[in-house]
C-alpha cells in the first residue's frame, strides 16, 4: 500500500476516487478501536479506468476530548491498479 500510495499522491494527472469503505467488522476494548474495512480505489486515464480493492485494517485510539483517531493502519491489495504502474 505504501508504494501504491507514494505512486498515487506523486500522480497530479491521474483522477482518483476511493467509495466509502465497507466496513466489515469493529471493535471496541476501552480507548482503543479496531475496523476490519475494504476500500475501493478507482483511477482513470485516457479513457481508461481501474478499479481495485484493498483489505485494510484500522486502529483507533480515543482522544482526551472524546474524539477517535487513527493511530496505526494497515491495508493490502492482491492486484496492484494497472494505471499506477
Amino acid at each position: 500500500m505504501c508504494g501504491n500510495l507514494a505512486k498515487l499522491l506523486a500522480r497530479t494527472d491521474l483522477p482518483v476516487s476511493y467509495k466509502n469503505p465497507d466496513i466489515h467488522e469493529i471493535t471496541v476494548s476501552g480507548d482503543v478501536a479496531v475496523v476490519r474495512s475494504t476500500w475501493t480505489l478507482t483511477t482513470e486515464a485516457n479513457g481508461t479506468q481501474d478499479t481495485t480493492k484493498e483489505e485494510g485494517m484500522d486502529i483507533f485510539r480515543r482522544q482526551p476530548d472524546g474524539r477517535w483517531s487513527i493511530a496505526w493502519f494497515v491495508a493490502f491489495t492482491t492486484r496492484a491498479n494497472t494505471l499506477l504502474r
